[in-house]
């Protein structure tokens, strides 16, 4: 069954995320992206994961993905608003 895979998945990279293993968390994310590449939720969870692992220039074009699909999502525009404090984008 698709949905429940695609459950699976995205139950491995909350766990992953809730133990602190943000590298994973990409990894897993990107793998679920590249089969349902509009999918919110792993969406929000890959730019967290990489903000998580000090990479915010990688992860405000996901949180700009997010936000197309789901607009004014307050997580998101968080994760965007630091992402971007950190590149040096906001003062």
């Amino acid at each position: 069954d698709p949905e429940a895979r695609l459950e699976l998945r995205l139950s491995t990279i909350r766990a992953a995320r809730d133990r602190g293993e943000p590298w994973e968390v990409v990894l897993e994310a990107e793998e679920l992206l590249d089969e349902v590449p509009d999918h919110a939720e792993a969406l929000l969870l890959l730019a967290e994961g990489l903000l998580d692992s000090d990479e915010p220039d990688l992860a405000a074009p996901v949180f700009e993905h997010r936000l197309r699909l789901v607009p004014r999502d307050p997580a998101a525009l968080a994760g965007l608003a630091e992402a971007r404090f950190e590149i040096g984008e906001l003062m």
